[in-house]
C-alpha cells in the first residue's frame, strides 16, 4: 500500500488525496465587462484562491504521513494514547494514526497475525472489505456474497493495482485496496500459511444520534440508527434527505422559487450526512448552512458544473435547501432535540449560580465543563526601535454562559461515547481480544474477534444505558445547585436490553 500511495502521489493521481499543482486563478480580462461580470469575475477567483489555499496544509500532511510511513516501514510500533477533559480517546503520535484519514488506515496492519481456521473467522473480513467498497448499506449475508463475488477481482488487483484500478472507485480507496491484498492472499495461498493481520472495522450508523436515543428512549430514533434490531440496516441520512426531498417536490408544485432547480440538481444522503452527523454535537443553523454551501460547491466541482442558480442567487437557494434540511432534522428527531434542550437549560441555571458542570461518566471518568469569559489584552513593547503591540486573550475568573450552554450537549455525548468505547475494550480484553484500532465510532480489530469485540461492544453499551443516565445527572448536578433543575424531558418506551440483539448497532 505504501508502494501504491507513493506512486499515487507521484503521478498526481488524486485518488483520495489533495491535487499537488493549484488552480489556476482567472486572469482579468482585457475587455470591457458589465458590472454583473466582473463581480462573477472576483468570486470566481475568491473561491479559487480559498481552495488553493486549504491545499497546503493537507499537501504538508501526506509529505508527513509518506515520510513517516517510509521510515518505519516492517517495523513493530505503538500507539499511545490520552484522554481529553471528557474522557474521549486519542493517539499521541501525529500524522500516521489509525485515527487518520483513509490512506493512514490503509497503510497501518496490526504485528500479531492471526490463522483463519473456520467461515466464521472470515466473515468480517468480508463484511469489511464490502463496507470499503461502499457495499455497508446491505444486510451481512449480501455484504458476503459481494465479498465472495469478487474474489478473482481481488486477485487481479493484487497482482497489478496499477493498471486494474476498480478500487480507486471505492469511497475509502487506500482501505480497499489493503483489503485487497489481505483477500487475494488468503485465497492463493494455503489456509495454513494464511494469517490475517488487517484490522477489520465496524462502524456507528450516526454515534451522536444513537447515544440522544438511548437516553430518551426513542423509539423511532432508535430505529433509524440501528440501535433497535432490524433484518436490514437502516440509514438515517438517506431518512432526512428523503424527507428534505418530498418537501421540495411539494415546493415545486406549489412554483415556489428554487426547489425545482435543487430537485434538478439532485438531492442525495451525502447533502444530509454532515449537517446530521453534526447535530447532537452543536449543529447551528449557521453551520447547517456552510455544510450545504460545501456539499453543493463539492458536487458541481466533482460533475464539471457552472453554478445552477447565478452568482446573485446562490446565497438564498443554499438558504432555501439548509432551511428545508433543518427543518427535516429537527422534524425526524424530536426527542433527541427534546434531551439537548433539557442540558442546555440545566446548563443555564448552574451558570447562572456561577457553577461549572461536573459529572462522572459510567466508566467512572471524572468530566469539568468550566468554560470562562475571555477578554483581549494588548502589551506594547519597543522592539528594534519601533513600538509594536501584542495581542492575546486572557482567561478571567467568570463564567462564559453562551459556552456553557453551547458545549454541554455535544461533551455530555462525547463523554459517553468515550465511556462506552472504554468499557467495549475493557470488556472484549476480558474476553481474549487483544489487538484494537479504535476511533470514536468505529470499532476495529482482527477478523476472528470481530464478532467477540461486537458482542462485547453490544453489551457495555445496554448495561451503560440499563440505568437512566439523564437522571443520575440531574441528581448529581442538583446536588451542587441551590436552585431546582429543570424537570427531565419525556422519554419513549424503548427496551434498551434488545440493543443487545441489533445486529447492525456498529456495522
Amino acid at each position: 500500500v505504501l508502494e501504491m500511495l507513493e506512486w499515487a502521489w507521484d503521478k498526481d493521481l488524486q485518488i483520495g488525496l489533495p491535487p499537488r499543482d493549484d488552480l489556476k486563478l482567472p486572469e482579468w480580462p482585457e475587455e470591457e465587462m458589465t458590472v454583473e461580470e466582473s463581480r462573477n469575475w472576483r468570486d470566481d477567483k475568491r473561491e479559487k484562491a480559498a481552495y488553493n489555499k486549504s491545499l497546503a496544509s493537507q499537501r504538508i500532511l501526506i509529505s508527513k504521513i509518506l515520510m513517516l510511513a517510509g521510515k518505519f516501514k516492517e517495523d513493530r510500533i505503538f500507539m499511545p494514547s490520552s484522554c481529553d477533559f471528557r474522557g474521549r480517546v486519542y493517539q499521541i503520535p501525529s500524522y500516521l494514526n489509525y485515527q487518520g484519514p483513509d490512506h493512514c488506515r490503509g497503510l497501518l496492519q496490526f504485528h500479531r497475525g492471526m490463522s483463519i481456521k473456520s467461515d466464521d473467522d472470515l466473515k468480517w473480513l468480508g463484511i469489511h472489505g464490502a463496507n470499503c467498497f461502499g457495499n455497508d448499506k446491505t444486510d451481512f449475508d449480501t455484504r458476503l456474497k459481494w465479498a465472495d463475488g469478487f474474489t478473482r477481482d481481488a486477485i487481479r488487483i493484487a497482482k497489478d493495482p496499477k493498471s486494474n484500478r476498480e478500487w480507486t472507485k471505492a469511497p475509502d480507496p487506500w482501505q480497499a485496496l489493503a483489503w485487497c491484498y489481505e483477500w487475494a492472499d488468503f485465497h492463493t495461498k494455503s489456509s495454513k500459511n494464511f494469517k490475517t493481520h488487517l484490522p477489520c472495522a465496524m462502524d456507528a450508523t450516526n454515534s451522536g444520534l444513537q447515544l440522544l436515543s438511548l437516553l430518551s428512549r426513542d423509539e423511532e430514533g432508535c430505529f433509524a440508527t440501528n440501535v433497535a434490531p432490524t433484518d436490514t440496516p437502516q440509514d438515517i441520512y438517506r431518512l432526512v434527505s428523503d424527507y428534505s426531498l418530498g418537501i421540495l417536490k411539494q415546493h415545486a408544485k406549489d412554483g415556489r422559487d428554487y426547489a425545482r432547480l435543487w430537485i434538478d440538481f439532485g438531492i442525495d444522503r451525502k447533502m444530509s450526512k454532515r449537517p446530521v452527523m453534526c447535530y447532537s454535537y452543536g449543529l447551528t443553523p449557521y453551520s447547517n448552512r456552510d455544510y450545504v454551501s460545501e456539499w453543493y460547491d463539492t458536487t458541481r466541482r466533482e460533475r464539471g458544473m457552472e453554478c445552477c442558480f447565478g452568482r446573485a442567487h446562490m446565497y438564498p437557494a443554499i438558504k432555501y435547501l439548509a432551511d428545508i434540511l433543518w427543518h427535516s432534522i429537527e422534524s425526524l428527531l424530536t426527542k433527541p432535540k427534546l434531551v439537548m434542550d433539557w442540558l442546555q437549560d440545566t446548563s443555564r441555571v448552574m451558570t447562572a449560580q456561577d457553577l461549572a458542570l461536573d459529572w462522572t461518566t459510567p466508566s467512572g471518568f471524572k468530566v469539568s465543563q468550566d468554560y470562562r469569559k475571555q477578554v483581549n489584552q494588548k502589551v506594547s513593547t519597543w522592539l528594534n526601535g519601533s513600538l509594536s503591540a501584542v495581542r492575546f486573550k486572557d482567561i478571567t475568573d467568570e463564567l462564559d454562559p453562551r459556552k456553557q450552554s453551547n458545549g454541554i450537549a455535544p461533551n455530555v455525548v462525547h463523554s459517553l461515547d468515550a465511556a462506552g468505547l472504554v468499557l467495549t475494550v475493557n470488556e472484549a480484553h476480558r474476553r481474549g481480544v487483544y489487538d484494537f484500532a479504535m476511533i470514536h465510532d468505529s470499532f476495529a480489530t482482527h477478523s476472528n474477534n470481530c464478532e467477540t469485540l461486537a458482542s462485547s461492544l453490544r453489551d457495555s453499551f445496554a448495561d451503560m444505558f440499563s440505568e437512566d443516565i439523564l437522571a443520575n445527572l440531574r441528581e448529581e448536578w442538583q446536588k451542587m445547585s441551590d436552585e431546582p433543575l429543570p424537570e427531565l424531558p419525556s422519554y419513549g418506551s424503548f427496551d434498551v436490553n434488545t440493543l443487545r440483539s441489533s445486529k447492525y448497532f456498529f456495522s
